[in-house]
Parts: C-alpha cells; sequence; structure tokens
C-alpha cells in the first residue's frame, strides 16, 4: 500500500474515533465501520487495500479486513500481538516479548530454527525449550518459510 494513502487513512480514522492508533483498537473494525469505509474512500485507497466493503446495502469486512482482524492478538479492544505465520500458528510478534521478534511461548522461532539446524530433533527442541512438538514444528515451519523468501 502506498505510505501517502495510508497516512491520510489512518490519519482520517484518527480524527473521526478520537482513537490514537486506529489500526491497533478493535473499534473502528467493529462498530465504525461506516467510519472505517469514509475514511477508504478520502484517503483514496485502491479496492485490493480496503479493509470494508459494501455488500447488499451493508458494511462488512472485506476479506483483506477479515484476514487482518483474524491474525490480531487482542486483549479487550487493544492489539497487543500479531500472528505472522498463519490465523492457526502459535507464532505472534508482541513487542513486549522477545523485543518484538517471532516466538512461541516467549521462544524465539530463531533459537527453535537454530537447535534444528545444530542437528536436533523436534522433539528433543521441544524438550530443552518447555514446549510441545507442534509448537516446535509450527516455528520451524515459519522459519523454513522465511529463509526461503529471503534467499529467493
Amino acid at each position: 500500500m502506498p505510505m501517502k494513502e495510508l497516512r491520510a487513512f489512518i490519519e482520517d480514522l484518527r480524527q473521526r474515533t478520537q482513537v490514537p492508533y486506529p489500526l491497533a483498537h478493535a473499534q473502528p473494525l467493529v462498530s465504525g465501520k461506516s467510519l472505517v469505509m469514509e475514511a477508504q474512500e478520502a484517503a483514496g485507497l485502491e479496492a485490493e487495500f480496503c479493509l470494508v466493503v459494501p455488500f447488499q446495502n451493508q458494511l462488512m469486512l472485506s476479506y483483506s479486513g477479515e484476514m487482518f482482524l483474524d491474525r490480531v492478538v487482542w486483549e479487550g479492544n487493544l492489539a497487543v500481538g500479531w500472528k505472522v505465520h498463519s490465523v492457526k500458528s502459535p507464532v505472534m510478534v508482541r513487542p513486549d516479548v522477545r523485543f518484538g521478534r517471532p516466538a512461541i511461548s516467549g521462544v524465539s522461532t530463531e533459537s527453535i530454527f537454530e537447535s534444528s539446524e545444530d542437528g536436533a530433533s523436534a522433539s528433543e527442541i521441544a524438550e530443552d525449550f518447555n514446549l510441545q512438538v507442534a509448537d516446535v514444528r509450527w516455528a520451524l515451519g515459519y522459519e523454513e518459510e522465511r529463509h526461503t523468501a529471503a534467499s529467493a
């Protein structure tokens, strides 16, 4: 998304909702869909970046809006984290955990990946870090994807 339009969209929402960080607060997407729609139009967002769309005389979350809302980790109405890998994945980024680096239960996915690269099995890593084997597999999947994308 072009930064100019993103800044205009966020500033418009900030003014309309009186919420300092409108994309980190549930209110605009839950009860303020008409405000989001107006802000999208005022910012000139292209359809692919819109969070709210009209459908049969109602405003609905777009696919992008739903994916955003599903991947945000909420505490009350405030966003406190982000599921970076997938909606089902336990891999999260939280500013208050590991300085915002991807982690599972406070364990950096990078540390898990490094242990795997050193030859440890998923069950050994799970035992070393006090995690479930499934969590280790999620972390390894995330890191594999990240490393593959970086080398492409």
